[in-house]
This record gives structure tokens, sequence and C-alpha cells, in this order.
């Protein structure tokens, strides 16, 4: 099983590398593990990752998906990691992509943390799959994100129950030690039935969320409008800033614009004010 090739690779590595989903499943139901086999590029070298995490429940094969099972629509010259729409199967899903990636976080791990949620607020994961770079797939929902959702005029007077909703969502990551990392009303998606769920939490940067630049180049991931202070001044993504950043969602829920948004000058202007101890204007709407 775990025999390697003169070049160090084992069976699980070649099935992983050449997307054979059948020889994968077939592998780990015999004792072989996604970490042993998944490539991760770091620095520009491609390596395998080891010790995710442990989830003691997870069968790891349980949660392969065929590649040709998965429709995906994918924009060429894409870099980093991208949130795109598809179809598994017939039914609609995201998924989060790393397209040539030069440093990705453990994979197994988040795989791992992942697959223990369960709960009505927060986005269902549905395996993973091996196309090139590895990627989630999970539902998608069909109504947008929040903003987009309650752009609609007869979607407004649903605006509080929605962020209670996600609010549920936010306090069961915290429950069990996630911090989503990233909040803001592209985080926050309405599905077809109408309820509110989070995704893309775990830290993250993606199409949404991005980076913040310092005055010393250093970046933290964040986005400058939903950024806690004490981010800004190198401290780690924390619960305290997940709820900081709540409460710029529900300003930029209400403003339809981003929190800062009616400041000139760009994340500089928006980093400075923040520093300052300042907060957006409250929207009159709010009561």
């Amino acid at each position: 099983m775990n025999a390697e090739t003169i070049a160090g690779k084992t069976a699980l590595v070649l099935a992983v590398e050449r997307g054979h989903a059948d020889v994968m499943k077939f592998l780990m139901n015999y004792g072989a593990s996604i970490s042993e086999g998944l490539p991760v590029i770091v620095d520009g070298d491609t390596q395998f990752v080891s010790g995710a995490t442990p989830n003691p429940n997870l069968n790891e094969a349980d949660w392969l998906i065929d590649p040709s099972d998965v429709q995906l629509n994918i924009e060429p010259g894409l870099t980093g990691i991208k949130i795109v729409e598809g179809t598994w199967l017939g039914t609609p899903i995201e998924v989060k992509k790393r397209i040539k990636c030069e440093k990705t976080k453990n994979f197994v791990e988040e795989l791992h943390r992942w697959s223990n949620l369960n709960h009505p607020h927060v986005v269902k994961l549905f395996g993973v799959c091996y196309a090139g770079e590895p990627f989630f797939v999970y539902e998608r929902a069909v109504n947008g994100s929040l903003r987009k959702y309650c752009g609609n005029p007869e979607n407004k007077p649903k605006l509080w129950d929605k962020l209670y909703e996600a609010a549920l969502g936010l306090q069961y990551l915290h429950d069990r030690n996630i911090v989503h990392g990233v909040l803001c009303c592209e985080s926050v998606v309405v599905a077809a039935n109408g309820v509110a769920k989070l995704r893309n939490f775990g830290g993250d940067a993606d199409d949404n969320a991005y980076y913040c630049y310092l005055e010393d180049s250093k970046a933290v991931p964040c986005s400058a409008d939903w950024t806690a202070p004490e981010v800004l001044s190198r401290f780690p993504l924390s619960f305290e800033s997940d709820v900081f950043a709540f409460g710029m969602c529900i300003v930029e829920a209400f403003k339809d614009i981003n929190p800062w948004g009616y400041i000139s000058g760009g994340s500089a202007a928006i980093i400075e004010a923040i520093r300052a101890g300042k907060l957006p204007a409250k929207p009159d709407e709010m009561s």
C-alpha cells in the first residue's frame, strides 16, 4: 500500500496526480489517507501535506467526488483562490478552487474541519474533487449574497431576520472553535428556501476577501472595510474580530455599499480611520 516509486510517490499520490477517483477511493478504503497523497504548492514547489487535524468520524473516501460528475464555469486566466459555480449530477454547486496558486493552506485540515459541520445556517459540504488542483464542492445558495438578495425591495423587510440567521451560523462556528476570518455580506448567502447561510469561513483570501497591505508592505488576510483595529496591528484573527466584522456586515447590508464606501482614498484611508477609532456612519434605515 505504501510502496513508493523511484521518484518517492505512493500509489495514492499517482492516483491524485492523474485524477483517478475510483482508484483513490479503492486505496483509501484499504487504509490510505488523503493526507499522504494531496499535492500542495508551497513557494512554487509541489509538496504533500501531512499532520491534518483529525476528525475521528471521517472516512475520507466517502467525501471523494468523481471529476466527471462535476461541470464548472471557470474563466480562463484566473489565479489564486476562486469561488466558481457549477453543477454536480445536476445539483447547483459552488466550488472553492485554487487555480495556479503559489501558497495554499492545509487542504486536509480544512476537510476534517468542514466535514464536522452540520448547521442550517452554514453552507453544506458535499465533498472534495481532484482535477488538477484539489477543490471543495458545496451547496450553492441560488439567491446569491445577502447584499444581492436585499437589493430586491421585496426582500428588504427580511433583512434583520437574515442577519439573525447569519449570527446563528457564526455562533455555531465559534462554538466549534472556528474563526470565520473574512466576514462580509458576500460571505452571507441566501438559499432557495430563503435561509441565510455562511460560506468562505476559515480565513481564506478569495475574490471577495482580499489582503490589506500595511505601511510596511506586509499583508494581513482581510478586507479593509470589515477589519478590526487589532488585526491591523498584527493581532491574529479571532472571535472578537469576527464580531467586529459582523457589525460592519450590518452596516453594509443597510447601506447597500461597503461600510466605508463613502470615504475617498481607498484602503489606506479606511485603515487610517479604523486605527483612529472611528466607525462608519449609522445608516438612516437602521432602527
